[in-house]
């Protein structure tokens, strides 16, 4: 392991006083831009066609800085998308240092992390290359906190089940089977977890929304594994437990997730 797991959940695109737009048109009242902050992966903002190629929002009350992008249930690997995300300077979109662009592989999960802007009243992505109309279920554009150890040995980042309904005959014979989904089911670890971090980072966002059942896109190791991007939440009935040892702190969170391949 290379890189600290990072998690990303605080949304500028939700941000107060601000206005959320998409390029000139949405292919369908059902694909509408407002789809992307709802945190659900089964509706979607579809652009009209290729030339549909922005996500902005504009008017933030009060500014704010972004430092990381998360996007989910995405074709830009398909269409062949670059990415990058910008600022409002007050007379012109301009770029932010770092922030891409960047060239999905894939339709996986993507996240990407930079130096943090500067308060900004307004911030969009730029989708430019495709060959075919973007669609987006879950759009983050925000300011993510990184956890300040490294994961516990033992750490499976491919844990998941199986959910479906299975028959069978009087005398045991299969009948059938109907696959209802594949469930991500990650147990994370840290020891040496220093008491000042956990009260300045972990517990405002477990407030805020962790502890509420609120979605976030996790990367365990974005160097090494930049493809192991997840959308999760915390298991229902999560105990927060942070025990002492004797002066640090260990934590094992328990996420879920939809597999999404």
């Amino acid at each position: 392991m290379n890189a600290l797991p990072k998690l990303l959940y605080d949304n500028a695109l939700a941000g107060a006083g601000g206005t959320l737009a998409a390029g000139s048109t949405d292919a369908g009242t059902q694909y509408n831009v407002a789809n992307l902050i709802d945190g659900r992966t089964h509706t979607l903002w579809k652009g009209a066609n290729a030339s549909d190629n922005f996500v902005q929002i504009t008017g933030l009350s009060p500014t704010l800085a972004i430092d990381s992008i998360g996007i989910v249930g995405h074709n830009l690997g398909t269409i062949g998308a670059d990415v990058d995300v910008q600022q409002w300077n007050g007379s012109s979109w301009i770029a932010i240092a770092g922030a891409g662009p960047w060239s999905p592989t894939s339709d996986k999960p993507f996240f990407r992390t930079w130096s943090s802007s500067p308060l900004r009243t307004g911030f969009r992505i730029n989708l430019t290359s495709m060959s075919a109309a973007p669609q987006i279920a879950v759009l983050i554009i925000g300011t993510h906190f990184t956890f300040e150890w490294w994961l516990q040995a033992g750490w499976d980042p491919t844990a998941q089940q199986a959910v479906f309904d299975s028959e069978e005959s009087g005398a045991a014979h299969h009948l059938g089977t109907v696959l209802r989904f594949h469930r991500i089911s990650l147990s994370p670890s840290w020891e040496l977890l220093t008491p000042a971090w956990v009260d300045s980072t972990l517990m405002p966002a477990w407030i805020a929304h962790l502890g509420n059942g609120g979605p976030f896109v996790w990367a365990w190791d974005a160097t090494d594994h930049p493809d192991e991007v997840f959308w999760l939440r915390v298991a229902d009935n999560q105990l927060l437990s942070l025990p002492y040892d004797p002066s640090r702190r260990s934590l094992t969170l328990n996420l879920v997730g939809a597999r999404d391949t």
